[in-house]
């Protein structure tokens, strides 16, 4: 099971390069829910909205793994 701080760096990571351009100078803060665990091989796609709004989910399993994610810049 990969650590649920190593999920939420990915997303973070996903976030960053979408809103920031991988430049972290105006990132506030973040926030989700551990909602499922991430195996080997699976790949994490993560969903964003203009709200500031976020999920992450394990492809290969169709499960959503960071739940009720929330992101704010400044």
């Amino acid at each position: 099971i990969l650590h649920g701080l190593c999920t939420f760096g990915i997303a973070c990571q996903a976030l960053l390069r979408k809103y920031e351009n991988d430049q972290s100078g105006e990132f506030k803060e973040m926030s989700a829910r551990f909602s499922a665990p991430v195996f080997p091989g699976d790949t994490i796609s993560v969903d964003m909205w203009n709200s500031g709004t976020f999920r992450a989910r394990a492809v290969e399993r169709n499960q959503t793994v960071l739940s009720h994610g929330q992101v704010v810049f400044g």
